[in-house]
């Protein structure tokens, strides 16, 4: 495979929300020497902008369905609630502007007062003090806020409790300058079928494979378009050579399922992933789900019930629980339960609903067991042989 010459800028864009000028000088202006090449793939293959200023490097992430991103330290509704309230309120800041907690939660009540919708906090409740606390750290963290003096996490227990905040000014670099009339969208599937709207057919269809296959671990063939999926197939090749020249990997397409095969260390949290035991074991998990084929779908996924699943676990664990790091080894069966299915989320194996689990094509391709010798010897248990199916 060809050494790209911006694949390591290109990763240090889908790793980060932002590079920031002030934090990382050394990769801001390795990427900003980069930029005529990177806006080239960015802007005619994904359709996503890369906004570049004196402060910071950003690539637009948009998605291709509605139940896509989430922010991994937010837990409930309550959370983007007083995320946009803070947005709201940074927004008439100067830079450096302070202010203290107490100034925030007030905005927060009265700005919610007159706003439609029935989420809404009552700082007299800990679940919502605390999920202040998760969105002020989140924004420390993020860097649009800066922590002066005082402790936020005490708010939590305390509704009393002060803290004096700096802004930074990147708020304002958050949200999307969208192109189209925002007050006429009520969903978020709305937003995307107005951007639908703005593009000729052709751009959408590859705006709509190169985004799935750079900023998803996979596509599920029937969650996209059929004109989308030909155009997959039918531009096979040129896609391939385009995810070698800029990521430095391979595009695997199956029936019903297509993702890129990246090699080597990457930063990117990958699957599998043979450092991590719960990989190994997701691995071994795909194995026992697709022991009996016949039970996949038309579109080649399973459907199993979660007390089912919760029998396979029992089972799998039985059998090859001694091969398990301490921590899984000795994890309750509903805690493992809970890693497994949290980790096969996160890289989109499986889906949930009310009373099942439905297992993506993509799990078919990527299964594992422990190798013969561990089971004689009992070592080097923690790493599978890895078969990958691509018939």
């Amino acid at each position: 495979m060809n050494n790209s010459p911006v694949a390591l800028e290109l990763e240090l864009l889908l790793n980060n929300y932002w590079i920031l000028k002030d934090e990382r000088p050394k990769d801001y202006y390795r990427i900003k020497n980069k930029l005529r090449d990177l806006r080239e793939f960015s802007n005619n293959k994904l359709g996503c902008d890369i906004y570049c200023n004196n402060k910071l490097i950003k690539l637009e992430k948009i998605p291709i369905t509605r139940d896509t991103y989430k922010i991994e330290q937010f837990d409930n509704v309550l959370d983007y609630v007083i995320f946009i309230s803070l947005l709201l309120f940074l927004e008439d800041k100067a830079l450096d502007d302070q202010f203290i907690l107490s100034n925030f939660t007030e905005f927060t009540t009265n700005i919610l007062i007159n706003t439609e919708g029935s989420i809404k906090p009552d700082w007299k409740k800990y679940k919502d003090r605390k999920s202040l606390v998760d969105v002020l750290k989140y924004a420390s963290e993020l860097g649009i806020i800066r922590l002066r003096d005082g402790n936020d996490s005490k708010y939590a227990d305390d509704e009393t409790y002060e803290a004096l905040y700096e802004n930074t000014g990147l708020s304002h670099y958050i949200l999307r300058n969208f192109k189209f009339d925002i007050f006429a969208c009520q969903t978020p599937n709305d937003f995307l079928e107005a951007e639908k709207k703005e593009l000729d057919e052709l751009n959408y269809k590859r705006y709509i494979i190169y985004r799935g296959l750079i900023f998803y671990p996979n596509i599920v063939f029937d969650e996209i378009s059929q004109e989308a999926v030909q155009y997959l197939k039918n531009m096979r090749y040129r896609i391939n050579e385009d995810i070698e020249k800029y990521i430095e990997s391979e595009l695997i397409i199956s029936k019903n399922t297509a993702f890129i095969s990246e090699e080597g260390a990457k930063e990117r949290n990958l699957f599998p992933n043979y450092r991590k035991s719960i990989s190994d074991i997701v691995l071994l998990v795909n194995s026992y789900v697709w022991q009996d084929e016949t039970r996949k779908n038309e579109v080649d996924k399973i459907v199993m019930s979660k007390l089912e699943f919760k029998s396979m676990i029992d089972t799998l664990h039985k059998e090859n629980g001694k091969y398990f790091s301490k921590e899984y080894r000795e994890a309750p069966l509903l805690k493992l339960i809970d890693e497994i299915v949290s980790y096969m989320k996160e890289f989109k194996l499986l889906e949930e609903t009310e009373e099942n689990y439905i297992f993506n094509p993509v799990t078919y391709l990527l299964k594992g067991e422990y190798p013969k010798e561990a089971k004689k010897e009992e070592e080097n248990y923690e790493i599978l042989s890895f078969d990958f199916d691509n018939d």
